[in-house]
């Protein structure tokens, strides 16, 4: 598998009030690289004299350089502060005039001005709501925003080197991963969810992609307030935040923005760090526990935080059981202890365990009721499971626990109280930044056949995640029950631009396109589902139905072996669900038409006297009222032993004696006079055969 970026060539370009500095886009390969674009950017912020966080310069006008950090970093106070920056040569220092910062409204993003005869460069940012375009060996295309590699570069609380940013190494992971991972809801615009190791004092500091170009602020970090000790993922706000409100924001500070249109966007190589560089970009050491009490509780949660973002989880692990040896009453660690048996290392009863006594140390722990919740609904215990999620609610004390209510909803649905699922989905969907609980909202709308809401939270789950199929595809299935076909069509055409290889992408389209009465393109979904998912009897079952039911050549010929491809996906669904009935009766129906075309029309195919077998009659063959007399109409209701007919004589008026041919033939292998016949035939619902000889 190889890998490509889709990199904007250049980000925004501004009016010439404002010079903003896009250097040409270069990949970098090494953490060296990626250290010296850091450190060129990225500046610390100090408030009287003490460090309170980090920044990044995005853009110039004139002397004025503009510096883009978190809200909270530079926060509106009674007294005026006294705020100041220290350069990336981290040598020269400018003060910041407080009345000058804009704070952004919705969003935990302030922009600083500071002056400065001596210019600094200008950061290169990039809106990650780009694709990541990924192309399989198959040279199927799809995209993917989950595993990208990121760094944070900052300057912690206690940092003694201005100049010298700290430099973190991460993984990036998608929203849904966010949502179902995330300790508590975040909110202030916080979506970007990364592994990066960050200390205090980073907040404000420029999340870096792997090419050194800044895709977000960092500003929060998940971890125990109670112990100051971290555990769990860090928070940043994506750059699209600044840039949805960057022309207003800087026509506020005088400047005048020029178009905000896409770049022009450009593919680049991946970039993957080296392993030898993961461990200068780790934060601090990630080497195993020690067995001896060399290093303080304090060191060991921090390690095991570490290792645990670096996915060494058993590692991780370590640190935290010799923390509960020294201190059994230290509940970060049961809890973390919990955390990875029953995520990551699929000791679910044993995680289950330490939970439980996470919170018997603090019954009030909500995120150990939640993941205690999480554990239980994986076990099948759905009560249980039902009480351990409203323990959450009821011990979080910052509004709406919207993962504990995402649970609820879900266990509620696996009790088949589906009303009350509903309700809890709901709740969880007031998370704008909830596309998990915007789906399983629009599921249980669309349970109870409440199509038009189930739409409506289906579009919401797209706004905020356009780049996953599944929100795409049960959108489209809303419509369809809507009748809405062609709106369906162009959904699942996005979906299938997002991946080619989902069988049930390629499903539901094929079942749009039937609705619609184009077959053929429907039959060709169902083939694309087939070579995906070579046991998928439901595209089987539909392309013998297509088949048999579709457009139906009248030639004899194509007809014959169209219903022979229709009989053979009937056996393929038989052989795949023995107990599919309607695919049992379709292809007893199928088997019945040839028949029925080969009793009706034979009769009328001349010079049968080259046949080398000899042939029965039978007598049972009527002429319809309404039909000419060279058209032969067969009813099978009136089939009957041939040899009857002839033993009792049965030649009664309205019967004509038709030669036939012999009845024991294969009907893979039809005789030849048939098929090269110069007749059509009409095949109606019930198996009956209209047969129509040509001039």
């Amino acid at each position: 598998m190889t890998f490509s970026y889709r990199f904007p060539a250049t980000i925004i370009g501004m009016a010439a009030t404002i010079v903003m500095v896009q250097p040409q886009i270069t990949v970098a390969a090494t953490a060296d690289e990626i250290r010296n674009t850091a450190k060129e950017i990225t500046v610390l912020i100090r408030e009287n004299g003490k460090n309170v966080g980090s920044g990044v310069i995005i853009a110039r006008s004139g002397d004025t350089h503009y510096i883009l950090t978190a809200k909270h970093v530079v926060p509106n106070k009674s007294a005026p502060p006294s705020y100041e920056v220290i350069a990336p040569d981290g040598s020269s220092s400018y003060e910041i005039n407080d009345t000058s910062i804009v704070r952004l409204d919705g969003v935990d993003l302030a922009i600083v001005p500071f002056i400065s005869k001596k210019h600094y460069k200008i950061a290169t940012i990039f809106d990650k709501e780009e694709k990541v375009t990924i192309h399989d060996d198959d040279s199927t295309t799809k995209s993917s925003q989950r595993d990208q590699p990121v760094v944070v570069a900052g300057y912690p609380i206690d940092v003694s080197h201005p100049g010298e940013p700290v430099l973190t190494l991460g993984l990036l992971l998608d929203k849904e991963a966010a949502f179902s991972t995330a300790q508590n809801p975040f909110d202030g615009g916080y979506e970007l969810f990364y592994t990066n190791a960050t200390q205090k004092g980073m907040s404000g500091s420029p999340v870096l992609d792997a090419d050194g170009r800044v895709i977000g602020i960092h500003g929060q970090t998940e971890g125990d307030s109670t112990n100051n000790i971290e555990f769990g993922h860090s928070l940043g706000i994506p750059i699209h935040a600044f840039l949805q409100r960057a022309s207003s924001t800087f026509k506020t500070l005088g400047v005048t923005a020029a178009s905000l249109e896409p770049p022009e966007i450009k593919d680049y190589p991946a970039n993957q760090l080296p392993e030898e560089d993961i461990e200068k970009l780790s934060g601090g050491s990630v080497s195993s526990c020690p067995i001896d009490n060399s290093i303080s509780i304090e060191e060991l949660a921090q390690r095991g935080n570490r290792l645990y973002r670096l996915k060494r989880y058993r590692e991780s692990l370590e640190c935290f059981n010799k923390i509960i040896k020294i201190n059994p009453d230290y509940r970060i660690a049961w809890y973390a202890r919990g955390f990875l048996l029953s995520q990551h290392l699929e000791k679910l009863e044993q995680g289950l365990n330490s939970l439980e006594e996470a919170t018997k140390i603090d019954p009030n722990y909500h995120t150990a009721w939640r993941w205690k919740g999480v554990v239980l609904y994986k076990l099948g215990r759905y009560e249980e499971a039902l009480t351990s999620f409203e323990q959450a609610i009821k011990n979080y004390s910052h509004g709406a626990y919207y993962q504990a209510w995402y649970g609820k909803g879900q266990a509620f649905g696996a009790l088949g109280r589906h009303e009350e699922s509903l309700a809890a989905f709901e709740i969880a969907s007031l998370d704008q930044s909830s596309y998990a609980a915007l789906i399983k909202q629009g599921d249980g709308f669309f349970y109870f056949k409440k199509y038009e809401e189930a739409l409506k939270s289906y579009e919401m789950a797209t706004a905020i995640n356009d780049n996953n199929y599944e929100a795409w595809l049960k959108k489209a299935k809303s419509l369809k029950q809507l009748k809405r076909y062609y709106e369906a069509i162009i959904d699942l055409d996005i979906g299938l631009n997002i991946t080619q290889i989902q069988p049930s992408l390629w499903l539901e389209k094929g079942h749009v396109l039937r609705q619609i009465q184009r077959y053929q393109e429907s039959l060709q979904a169902y083939e694309r589902v087939i070579n995906l998912d070579p046991e998928n009897y439901e595209a089987w079952f539909y392309k013998g139905w297509i088949l048999q039911y579709g457009d139906v050549p009248k030639n004899i010929a194509k007809l014959w072996q169209q219903y022979l491809q229709a009989i053979a996906s009937y056996d393929k669904v038989i052989q795949i669900m023995h107990d599919y009935q309607l695919a049992v009766e379709n292809k007893e129906l199928a088997e019945k038409v040839l028949m029925n075309i080969a009793r009706a029309c034979y009769a009328n195919i001349e010079n049968m006297s080259n046949s080398p077998k000899p042939r029965l009659h039978l007598s049972n063959i009527y002429r319809h009222p309404n039909e000419q007399p060279e058209n032969l109409y067969f009813n099978m209701q009136l089939q009957q032993d041939v040899n009857d007919y002839y033993r009792e004589g049965r030649f009664n008026e309205g019967i004509i004696n038709t030669p036939l041919w012999e009845l024991n033939f294969d009907i893979n292998n039809p005789p030849k006079e048939m098929l090269d016949s110069r007749m059509d035939v009409d095949v109606r619902a019930s198996g009956d055969v209209f047969c129509i000889k040509l001039p």
